[in-house]
């Protein structure tokens, strides 16, 4: 388990190289994306039920914006050094964004719509007061098709591998294809902040926001810490068994995959107005 980070430090110790011809963007690219990653925490019920600082300057869409910042320059980066299999990777990951981001747009309308806003505190703190409210249709609805990104986003969607050297399937690791070193490291680490931020939105906004700290004491807030830990590693584990559970199948089943989440999303909403969900 603790493998990957014995990976950050051995990068962390490598000399950086940049392919010839790469401009100041390539290396940039990973800090603006880790910058955006370690922003996100501060706009989503993390640890409190109480907003931090930045807590109620931007909505659950602007956390989304910076997902897809992230990937942008992530992507941006990948292009501009030539490679083939990075320019693979980096076309593959927009064309399939496409299909992914509509998805959570329309799974914010839906819980937008049942909750009356789009704050992050707020969605969480409707559904904290009454459990009613997680198993209304629309909003099991939305949860899945959120969840269904989630698997694609990290990689673990049972379609071919986002995280194998195969260039058949690569996605993931061919972005990342040029870095070396310490920015190699940023990436997997963004890469890892990415699906611990997703986890954390799933449960502490969406499907389980208890547990959180109410006051700002040591012991509250070492609880709520213990908490987040416990659902994210049971999301992990459900990850896990869905990831191992299912043959890898070709690539150009992702759009179809993706399309159902979107399905998904769109049944969310339709439930709410026409079934009262």
């Amino acid at each position: 388990m603790l493998q990957p980070y014995y990976d950050l430090a051995k990068l962390a110790r490598k000399e950086a190289l940049a392919p010839e011809g790469a401009s100041w963007f390539f290396l940039a690219a990973p800090l603006i994306a880790v910058a955006a990653y370690l922003t996100i925490p501060l706009l989503i019920p993390v640890l409190t039920t109480f907003g931090l600082p930045l807590g109620y300057m931007g909505d659950i869409l602007g956390g989304g914006f910076l997902l897809s910042l992230a990937s942008f320059v992530i992507a941006t980066a990948a292009v501009e050094t030539g490679s083939p299999y990075a320019q693979l990777g980096s076309s593959r990951a927009k064309t399939f964004s496409a299909i992914t981001e509509p998805v959570v747009l329309f799974v914010v309308f839906t819980v937008a719509l049942l909750t009356g806003t789009d704050l992050p505190y707020a969605l969480a703190a409707t559904v904290r007061s009454s459990a009613g409210q997680v198993i209304r249709p629309a909003h099991l609805l939305a949860s899945a098709a959120l969840f269904m990104v989630i698997l694609h986003e990290t990689g673990r969607i049972p379609v071919e591998t986002h995280t194998g050297t195969n260039e058949f399937g690569m996605i993931e690791e061919a972005r990342s294809f040029e870095h070396s070193g310490p920015y190699f490291a940023l990436l997997k680490w963004g890469s890892e902040l990415k699906q611990l931020i997703l986890f954390t939105i799933l449960a502490d906004v969406f499907l389980a926001p208890w547990g959180l700290a109410s006051t700002q004491r040591a012991g509250d807030v070492l609880l709520a810490i213990v908490a987040l830990l416990a659902k994210a590693c049971a999301i992990g584990v459900v990850v896990a068994v869905i990831d191992n559970s299912f043959a890898k199948l070709r690539l150009f089943k992702i759009t179809e995959y993706a399309s159902a989440a979107f399905l998904l999303a769109v049944l969310g909403v339709f439930t709410l107005y026409l079934g009262g969900g």
